[in-house]
């Protein structure tokens, strides 16, 4: 009788345990979700210009930028933007402004529970993407992101963010962190991006990042923008 007890204890405690685990997920994916569309994104913008001013180092260029609708950018009297640390710089400025969805319908989010968690949120693994990716969201903001490939993986760590007037977020202080494929701190950097509102948008002021490698060599870059002007449709 006890044994007859004890199997309809499990087959009843079976359906409940999955049940559990399928909230968990959900709720990770959410929070991820919540976190990403609270994100100011520049989808639908009409696209601006600016006079532009790029240092890197103990060099100083001045030119202009000319950002197009679909996020296309135009740069001219720039030699600067040709090193890869400024590329990256206006990349992160303008293009990961332009949110593309077809990555995030593939993939799944679940909490890693074995990730005791710290001050910028729980641990959230993200599979089905483009590269294994981890995510710790805190107070509806991404705070840091990990991605992993079979070169190595790299940390994105957002200290503070800026809000807009509806409330929407984007970063504003943020360090990186590379790997290689053994764990060794590979390079480091903190970068501060600055925005306004200008019309309807938030558009950049400024970025500086310094950036420093295993081997000792820094870089520092910083690109101001300014009459910033957002160009009519």
């Amino acid at each position: 009788m006890i044994g007859r007890i004890s199997c309809l204890l499990l087959l009843f405690a079976a359906p409940l345990a999955a049940a559990e685990t399928t909230a968990t997920e959900t709720s990770a994916a959410q929070m991820l979700a919540a976190a990403r569309d609270s994100r100011i994104i520049w989808n639908g913008i009409p696209g601006f210009t600016a006079d532009l001013v790029v240092s890197l180092d103990g060099k100083r260029e001045q030119g202009a930028i000319d950002v197009a609708a679909d996020g296309e950018t135009k740069i001219t009297g720039i030699s600067l933007t040709e090193d890869r640390v400024v590329g990256r710089a206006l990349d992160s400025l303008i293009a990961h402004r332009f949110r593309d969805e077809t990555n995030e319908l593939t993939e799944e989010a679940t909490f890693d529970l074995k990730d005791p968690g710290t001050a910028l949120g729980q641990l959230i693994s993200q599979s089905g993407g483009a590269m294994a990716s981890q995510s710790r969201v805190k107070d509806g903001v991404i705070h840091e992101v990990i991605r992993r490939s079979p070169s190595g993986s790299f940390t994105i760590t957002v200290v503070s963010v800026y809000r807009n007037p509806e409330g929407k977020y984007l970063p504003q202080v943020f360090t990186i962190s590379n790997w290689d494929a053994d764990g060794n701190l590979t390079a480091s950097g903190t970068v501060e991006n600055r925005w306004k509102r200008v019309g309807d948008w938030d558009l950049p002021v400024s970025h500086t990042a310094i950036r420093t490698s295993d081997s000792g060599e820094r870089k520092v870059v910083r690109v101001e923008f300014n009459n910033l002007q957002l160009k009519t449709k």
